[in-house]
């Protein structure tokens, strides 16, 4: 419903940027805006008036217009009315003040409130409405959007109110204090701290809450975290806190059943089985886990003295060890228990390979002597395949040795090939033909990956480019080739015809029907459509230039007196043009 009276009592602000009561405006537009260079006036419910230059929003479309104030305010008074008071539409408009929870008041005009952002003027005759938006905070951005159509709609400022009160800092409610916390109260979450500066007046309040940036690090080994909140108001100033969290070491781990020192004959000789240790801790502050002894000494037929050595270093550099001492008897050379045979495998199964080779003396007595021994490789392969020697060598306390070796053909990994190959195209007559783009030349393995980068070699003949890529098969030398084909298309002259901007088909046999006029060059097809000011069809051809002509006629009725929009596009696939739209005026 219309109320109130819709005239600009404030010096109205249509084009920006402008001067309000000291407040400087300043304006970001994308889509559909622009200005509308005249005065405009209209009734509902009262007098709208939208004086000198005002800024004009949707006539295309989407729309989205930002208003930049240089202080704080937090009352801005809108103007809106209809471009054109012929059209019945009803548009939504929304606004956002970006920093601030937004109310509107409906000042006057034909408009409906749906929520506390957005308003929706009706289809009740010539559209206006003046609104007030205010906020609970201060805010310095005002952002209008919509959809638009129709023919669009006027917009203003009627007035502002900058903030003057003398706004308190705001301080921090209850800030935590610094605190140290051990390994297993890891991982420490970020908090809300709330802000607040207990202003009376509600232009003048400032609070909310921040959330904390944890920075630094800890984990099993301590460490020292900081929470820092910051906050910075709409006048520039700025508070902090930092709160300090200091982390404790989770402990060190120690030994689990520990060996003794023990003196063995040959058959009784223990196996330096690993050790385990653990700081009896859960979650992420355990340290637990086994190691594997180190053998010290060597086992010989005269005897021996072993010792095997434990050592853990944690990852807060803490070391754990332990020795253990085996005194041996006398023992006898061990031999391998099985003899690997020469084999032939893929590429891609040399990963798969085991290099542990058991041994023995074969004794099942006192003497027995086992172990495993890692095979040592002779020679190079790749993915081109080769050859590798394997070989295991064992010896004894005494200086017995012995060795057993393995020759492994390794197969090439599957060969190479071009990837994501460019396809031929046609470029525009204004574009240059691009440089050859580089392509990969690989053969895709994951464990013999064999990838080389791959230029284009570029070749120019008139309106043709050819784009060749050769690579060679570094195993095989044979070569992968592709050729890339890019045609420029023809660009023709512009439009060789005039195109009238009048007629009047009123039966007097002078200027009774719109025709191109068309030069001897016209030789190509082109297509026509001539729209009303809503955007309706009334008449569409297409042909020669010198075929095509219009009486003013649309579905059997003459059509009215008004200015018409007129679209010409071209129909030949060689023609580089693109459409041109004319203004027809249609007098009777």
């Amino acid at each position: 419903m219309a109320i109130g009276q819709c005239a600009c009592s404030d010096r109205f602000i249509g084009q920006f940027p402008a001067d309000s009561d000291g407040v400087m405006v300043t304006a970001e537009a994308t889509g559909s805006v622009t200005e509308f260079p005249m005065p405009y006036l209209l009734s509902c419910g009262g007098t709208v008036s939208l004086p000198g230059i005002s800024t004009y929003i949707g006539q295309s479309g989407t729309y989205t217009l930002s208003l930049r104030f240089s202080e704080p305010v937090n009352n801005v008074r809108v103007m809106l009315a209809a471009a054109s008071d012929d059209i019945f539409r009803e548009e939504t408009f929304a606004f956002d003040t970006n920093e601030a929870n937004t109310r509107i008041i409906q000042v006057c005009g034909c408009m409906e409130i749906i929520s506390d952002t957005e308003i929706k003027c009706l289809s009740c005759g010539d559209d206006g409405a003046k609104v007030e938006i205010l906020a609970d905070n201060a805010f310095t951005e005002l952002t209008i959007s919509g959809e638009g159509g129709s023919a669009g709609s006027l917009f203003g400022l009627c007035g502002l109110e900058p903030v003057v009160c003398d706004t308190p800092i705001a301080r921090w409610i209850d800030p935590p204090a610094d605190m140290t916390v051990s390994c297993s109260d890891l991982p420490i979450s970020t908090a809300d701290l709330v802000y607040d500066n207990e202003s009376t007046e509600l232009s003048c309040r400032i609070m909310g809450d921040v959330l904390g940036v944890l920075q630094g690090e800890a984990g099993r080994c301590g460490g020292e975290l900081t929470q820092v909140w910051e906050y910075t108001d709409l006048l520039g100033r700025s508070i902090s806190h930092t709160q300090t969290i200091t982390v404790t070491p989770a402990a060190q781990a120690t030994w689990i059943n520990i060996p003794l020192d023990v003196t063995v004959d040959c058959s009784d000789l223990p196996e330096p089985l690993p050790l385990a240790y653990s700081n009896d801790l859960s979650g992420s502050c355990e340290i637990s886990g086994m190691v594997r002894a180190e053998v010290i000494g060597e086992i010989s037929t005269c005897g021996a003295e072993l010792r095997y050595q434990y050592t853990y270093r944690d990852e807060c550099d803490r070391v754990l060890s332990h020795v253990r001492d085996i005194s041996v008897q006398a023992t006898s050379p061990p031999v391998f228990i099985e003899t690997p045979t020469d084999l032939t495998i893929e590429c891609s199964e040399i990963q798969t390979l085991s290099d542990a080779l058991a041994y023995s003396n074969q004794l099942d007595s006192s003497c027995l002597i086992a172990g495993v021994a890692q095979a040592e490789y002779i020679g190079e392969v790749d993915f081109c395949g080769g050859e590798l020697l394997r070989r295991w060598t064992l010896s004894d306390s005494c200086g017995n040795r012995n060795s057993v070796e393995q020759l492994v053909t390794v197969l090439p990994a599957t060969a190479p090939f071009l990837q994501n190959l460019p396809q031929d195209m046609t470029i525009q007559s204004s574009e240059v033909f691009p440089d050859g783009e580089v392509v990969n030349f690989s053969n895709l393995e994951t464990d013999c990956l064999y990838e080389e980068v791959i230029e284009g070699q570029q070749t120019i003949n008139g309106d043709t480019a050819i784009i060749h890529w050769v690579a060679v098969d570094p195993c095989t030398g044979d070569t992968s080739e592709h050729r890339q084909q890019i045609i420029r298309r023809r660009a023709l002259i512009d439009f060789p015809f005039y195109v009238p901007n009048v007629f009047s088909p009123n039966g007097d046999g002078l200027n009774d029907v719109f025709q191109l006029g068309v030069s001897q060059l016209a030789d190509f097809m082109i297509r026509i459509a001539i729209y009303d000011r809503w955007g309706n069809l009334v008449f569409a051809a297409s042909g020669m230039p010198n075929q095509i002509s219009w009486d003013g006629m649309s579905k059997g009725q003459a059509c009215q007196e008004a200015v018409y929009m007129v679209q010409i596009g071209s129909l030949s696939s060689d023609l580089d043009l693109p459409d041109r739209v004319y203004d027809l005026s249609l007098i009777r």
